[in-house]
């Protein structure tokens, strides 16, 4: 039996930072961007540094049924598939994808305004 590892006290630290970013954005780019760079300072964490990581690396994809989207160098590294295999590394990414993909949607309601001029 493979040990569950847990990552959640690293979303935790996260999370009003990306909050506050996302809060913040004034587009769908800056969405993207906080999503990926969220992300990869989750990564960085759980893989102990041990792969360096881009942008490029994770992308939200409000399209996809994940919420985002994984680069095929990411897909294949052995350590990091082992990582989402024994944790609840992909929940965490899942969840800030959710978070995202709800203001994402409000932009693209609102296509053309700034968050202040959006009332909700």
């Amino acid at each position: 039996m493979t040990r569950q590892m847990s990552f959640t006290s690293t979303e935790k630290e996260l999370i009003p930072e990306f909050r506050e970013k996302i809060n913040h954005a004034e587009g769908v780019i800056d969405l993207q961007n906080f999503f990926s760079q969220t992300v990869i300072k989750l990564l960085h964490k759980a893989l102990s540094g041990g792969l360096p990581l881009t942008e490029d690396d994770i992308r939200f994809d409000p399209d996809s049924d994940s919420g985002y989207k994984l680069s095929p160098r990411l897909q294949n590294d052995r350590l990091f598939r082992e990582i989402m295999e024994n944790s609840d590394l992909e929940q965490i990414i899942r969840k800030f994808a959710s978070t995202t993909a709800k203001h994402y949607a409000r932009f693209r309601k609102h296509t053309g305004k700034t968050p202040s001029n959006i009332r909700i």
